[in-house]
């Protein structure tokens, strides 16, 4: 049971870290996307 809920914590964290990396990543790619806006217009 220990075991059991020792791998669900570590999904449910390794979760909310490749959903907040995504997340990173967007807001990255948004803030270049705008950059690239105000360089072309």
């Amino acid at each position: 049971e220990d075991l059991e809920k020792f791998n669900y914590t570590q999904e449910k964290v390794l979760g909310i870290g490749k959903d907040r990396i995504d997340n990173v990543l967007g807001l990255i790619k948004d803030e270049f996307d705008i950059c690239n806006f105000y360089l072309f217009y």
